[in-house]
């Protein structure tokens, strides 16, 4: 037995300096072919070009996309789409069996045609009838006719 422990000893001490020795440097690999290297990074770069440049083209088309609405909210006499302010006037209604549409004229010389349910500005198209359209905002409750006459307002 005393013999065994001897030689596990002697195995250990002869493999104890390559277990403690100092680890060596990590060697990086040479590239075989330079001109490989080259073309890589020149496929590499034109990528991130033509990356960058579809970054680029979103990022314009988002505030092109902001400048129009800009546009759109001025040339609505610059109010909000919520804005109850500003009444519409009716230009035209029509319709068969209850089913009626009205055409509306909005700020800067728009049309919209509506039906029940639809909203304009801060206005709930309510029931639309052969001489009249009836708006509401909350609990303010307008009828409006032809020509943007107020016919009756509630509060």
């Amino acid at each position: 037995m005393l013999r065994v422990k001897a030689v596990l000893l002697a195995i250990c001490i002869a493999y104890m300096p390559s277990v403690y020795a100092e680890p060596k440097a990590k060697v990086v690999p040479e590239i075989e072919d330079p001109g490989n290297a080259a073309e890589k990074i020149a496929s590499i770069n034109e990528k991130i070009a033509v990356l960058s440049a579809q970054l680029a083209q979103i990022e314009v088309q988002l505030n092109l996309a902001k400048k129009k609405d800009e546009l759109d909210k001025l040339k609505l006499g610059g109010n909000d789409f919520n804005d109850t302010s500003f009444l519409p006037t009716v230009q035209e209604i029509d319709g068969v069996d209850g089913k009626m549409r009205a055409l509306i004229n909005l700020q800067g010389g728009k049309t919209q045609s509506v039906r029940v349910g639809d909203k304009v500005g801060g206005w709930t198209i309510k029931k639309i009838k052969m001489d009249a359209v009836t708006l509401q905002s909350g609990k303010d409750v307008v009828q409006i006719g032809f020509g943007g006459s107020s016919l009756t307002e509630q509060k």
